[in-house]
């Protein structure tokens, strides 16, 4: 199914990267995204509140790397 998700992952090189989709995506997609972000760890956080908290879905993909 896909949903407007957001999720938080942890790159290789120890920097941490927060994601919103844009548009709705699968589990499957979103990880993938991780993988190429090269995140050895990621975490799902939710798949419906984030449509709800954003519903003008003006929201871009939203990659926030903590130093």
């Amino acid at each position: 199914n896909k949903y407007i998700r957001n999720a938080v992952g942890i790159r290789n090189d120890g920097k941490v990267v927060f994601v919103i989709s844009k548009e709705g995506v699968t589990i499957k997609e979103l990880a993938e995204y991780f993988i190429n972000l090269q995140c050895e760890y990621a975490l799902h956080l939710d798949g419906v509140v984030s449509d709800i908290y954003f519903p003008e879905k003006k929201i871009l993909i939203l990659e926030n790397i903590l130093e």
